[in-house]
């Protein structure tokens, strides 16, 4: 934990020459005693039969720390070639119709509620631009609450604005100062392991969560944040030495977290976020906002983490925004490249309430 980051190229190699060998096999075979089992539908979806594998009675996390922190490139080269290969990315879709409910070739009506539970992998490259983007509101949110210190705006003055997050970051259950990143719909925790190995560029000491529905998808995500491990890109917390736990409380090191379970029963995570993203692309609608130029998230969606976030948290939305009237301001959109979509559009909103 005391190494300093790689120079880019030397990164390169590493993702290039570790062996593929080496890496535990991730979970792409669906568990058929799975497939089946009874589940709960959230966020106002009717109890329905087809939901096979999302929504759990139960609760689990397990959590990592990441062994140095990465420039963006060579962060999704570790993604993208060792922990979460793009080549096996068929069979993690394939997962998700199974997890459900929808078998290949089958019809589905624009208003099935499953459609909600869609599953897709977000650009990593355009994930980085939102939440870089978003860093710049909420640390200008913090500031109008806070201090009457300015800013550090343009992006030549990149040290200042580092001095300035860490300076400013809340205090976390150590009494140190950390801020917290939200994935919603985490899947097979893609962009949770991308953040966690990029997170110390928006200063030091993050806790990143991922919280994910589907036993099926988490099952993966741990997988992969075990084949993270073996490749040495993370530390389990569980049995190390005493130093890599003092350097997490020291407020030195970030913190990736993935959660199983229902985003609902999640309030206690959400509440103390600094910045929320979801890939909200396929999430239901509720009407067209001629003055924002946008459709809207459901009530079910923006009520909900209206009620759950707290006052200046960011909030990252794609191809849909969340409602004004409950709380949000929209003040940036960014548009981004996604293949799957022929691009997205980045909507960066701060809940004021």
């Amino acid at each position: 934990l005391t190494m300093k980051p790689t120079p880019l190229h030397l990164q390169y190699v590493l993702c290039l020459f570790i062996s593929r060998s080496q890496a535990l096999s991730s979970s792409i075979t669906a568990i058929n005693n799975n497939v089946g089992r009874s589940r709960i539908c959230t966020f106002g979806a009717k109890k329905s039969s087809k939901i096979k594998c999302f929504a759990t009675t139960s609760r689990s996390t397990v959590s990592a720390i990441p062994i140095a922190e990465f420039e963006p490139e060579a962060a999704q080269g570790v993604m993208d070639n060792i922990i979460l290969p793009m080549s096996e990315f068929e069979d993690r879709s394939r997962i998700s119709r199974d997890a459900q409910g929808i078998t290949y070739g089958e019809a589905i009506d624009v208003n099935d509620e499953r459609l909600q539970f869609t599953y897709g992998e977000f650009p990593l490259a355009s994930f980085y631009a939102l939440i870089d983007r978003g860093m710049a509101y909420l640390l200008q949110s913090e500031l109008e609450h806070k201090s009457t210190e300015s800013v550090p705006m343009s992006e030549d003055d990149y040290e200042a604005q580092l001095e300035y997050q860490i300076k400013n970051q809340p205090y976390d259950e150590f009494g140190k100062k950390r801020r917290h990143l939200v994935d919603l719909g985490s899947g097979c925790g893609r962009l949770a392991l991308y953040a966690a190995l990029t997170a110390c560029r928006h200063g030091k000491g993050w806790n990143v969560h991922g919280i994910e529905i589907s036993e099926m998808l988490h099952d993966i995500a741990v997988d992969a944040l075990q084949t993270g491990m073996t490749n040495g890109f993370f530390y389990d917390l569980e049995g190390q030495p005493d130093n890599v736990e003092e350097t997490y409380s020291n407020g030195m090191s970030t913190k990736v977290n993935l959660h199983l379970g229902d985003v609902k029963e999640q309030a206690d995570i959400l509440n103390k976020a600094s910045i929320v993203f979801c890939y909200s692309t396929v999430l239901p609608t509720g009407w067209f906002s001629e003055e924002i130029g946008a459709l809207i998230i459901s009530s079910d969606w923006s009520t909900f983490l209206a009620e759950s976030c707290c006052n200046g948290c960011v909030v990252i939305t794609t191809d849909r925004a969340l409602n004004p009237e409950d709380g949000f301001i929209l003040v940036d959109r960014l548009d981004v490249e996604n293949p799957a979509l022929w691009g997205s559009t980045g909507f960066i909103h701060v809940l004021r309430k």
